[in-house]
C-alpha cells in the first residue's frame, strides 16, 4: 500500500490555532451519510460505468499489487461473456473517437474561416 504525505502548511499559515480532531469512525459515519443522503437518488452515469470497467477489464496489463490484481480479476471474473463483448466494443469506440475528434475539429474551422471570407 502507498504511503501519502500532504502539505497542509499553506492552510495552517493562513488559519494559525486551529485544530480539528475528528474520530475516524465519526468522520466516516459522516461521510457516508452525507453520499446517501446526496447521492443515493441520482441516476447511474453508465459511460462512466463502462470506462471504470474497461479499465478494469484490462488489469494484467497494469503493475498492480498482488491483493489489488487479486480484486481486479474476482471483478471481472463475475461479469458475462456478452458483458465483456460490450465493455470490448465501448473500448474501440472511445478510441476511434479520439482519432476523429480532432480532423472533424479541424475541418469545422476551416469551414468557419471559410465562411468568413
Amino acid at each position: 500500500m502507498a504511503e501519502v504525505t500532504l502539505d497542509n502548511s499553506r492552510i495552517k499559515s493562513l488559519c494559525p490555532g486551529v485544530n480539528y480532531r475528528v474520530p475516524l469512525k465519526e468522520g466516516l459515519s459522516e461521510t457516508v451519510s452525507f453520499l446517501r443522503e446526496n447521492f443515493s437518488t441520482r441516476p447511474l452515469d453508465e459511460c462512466f460505468n463502462m470506462m471504470c470497467d474497461a479499465v478494469l477489464s484490462r488489469h494484467r496489463e497494469y503493475r498492480l499489487p498482488d491483493d489489488e490484481r487479486a480484486i481486479a480479476e474476482r471483478y471481472i471474473s463475475q461479469s458475462s461473456n456478452d458483458y465483456l463483448r460490450v465493455l470490448k466494443m465501448f473500448t474501440l469506440m472511445r478510441k476511434s473517437e479520439q482519432f476523429v475528434r480532432p480532423p472533424v475539429r479541424m475541418m469545422k474551422r476551416a469551414v468557419k474561416f471559410c465562411l468568413r471570407i
